[in-house]
């Protein structure tokens, strides 16, 4: 029976090369993202090449809280059941498994975002209209600016930290309790080799994914009573558009970070994770941290 795999960030890189891993392995797959013109694109493109799979569109922007509320109860209403989640500044309040906490304290927790109406809907009308979430990929993520800290934009600061870290928490807010109800599902967490190791200019960045890390470690305490998996994964450097949402744009600067290395594609992290959620039952890979042959550390690579 073909699983149900919900992937945030769905429109290009990695994103888009898991969406193919997965349907080219006979799963239906939901694909957000804010780019609704990839999306449609995608979705027809889909539709011929694997018109044996389902495949649902939900634009979602994941650092609007009342989006993701609206997204996520619209997609729990059109699939019913989640079997995989792929997800691409604060104070702590309570103490309580993530599924229990209560709104308030979690919405502090993900910087004080307190409204999350729109998020609640999509999620239901998801597993409304597909019954069953088997693995939700959170992959929406970005690194904006490359600066010492003192001299950091605040917007790029407070958009990363937006979509990072409060967007991948509401939406795996979302779905988890119905994972925990029916004792299955697989959330994979995108983390980053600069959650491992920090580079110059990356304060902001590294710290996003430090906290998707510890977050996915906390998430697998919660649910340790259950059969529910959560894995993160870390790549290093990958050649997608990253780059050139890092520096707004300017595509020389971009592809200046690319040359003299053979990087990673976005196929190598796609394969990566239909093989962590391909395992069996018993079996749970916590983390998974894939860099360039050239590449010992998060910032540390050889170029020729």
């Amino acid at each position: 029976m073909a699983k149900n795999v919900v992937i945030t960030g769905a429109t290009s890189g990695i994103g888009e090369a898991i969406a193919r891993a997965y349907l080219e392995q006979g799963e239906n797959v939901v694909l957000t993202g804010r780019r609704t013109d990839r999306l449609e694109a995608l979705k027809s493109e889909f539709a011929v090449t694997y018109p044996n799979q389902t495949v649902w569109t939900f634009p979602l922007d994941v650092t609007d809280m009342a989006m993701v509320k609206t997204v996520c109860f619209d997609i729990l209403e059109t699939i019913r059941q989640i079997d995989i989640l792929v997800n691409n500044a604060g104070l702590a309040l309570g103490l309580a498994p993530y599924q229990d906490y209560e709104e308030l304290d979690m919405l502090t927790i993900a910087l004080d975002v307190t409204d999350m109406t729109m998020v609640k809907t999509v999620c239901s009308d998801i597993l409304e209209t597909i019954g069953q979430i088997d693995i939700l990929v959170n992959n929406a993520g970005l690194a904006l600016g490359l600066a010492p800290y003192q001299d950091y934009e605040e917007l790029d600061m407070l958009t990363m930290l937006d979509t990072n870290v409060k967007g991948l928490m509401a939406v795996t807010r979302c779905f988890l309790p119905s994972m925990v109800v029916a004792n299955q599902g697989h959330i994979i967490n995108m983390g980053s080799t600069a959650g491992i190791y920090a580079y110059a200019g990356a304060a902001v960045y590294s710290a996003t994914k430090a906290a998707v890390k510890t977050f996915s470690d906390g998430l697998r305490i919660d649910t340790i009573a259950t059969d529910i998996k959560v894995t993160t994964i870390q790549p290093g450097i990958v050649e997608t558009d990253f780059s050139t949402v890092r520096f707004h744009g300017d595509k020389e600067r971009a592809e200046a970070v690319y040359q003299g290395i053979e990087a990673l594609q976005a196929q190598d992290i796609a394969d990566t994770v239909v093989y962590v959620t391909s395992q069996p039952r018993r079996v749970q890979i916590t983390d998974m941290t894939i860099m360039a042959n050239q590449q010992a550390t998060g910032f540390m690579v050889h170029k020729k």
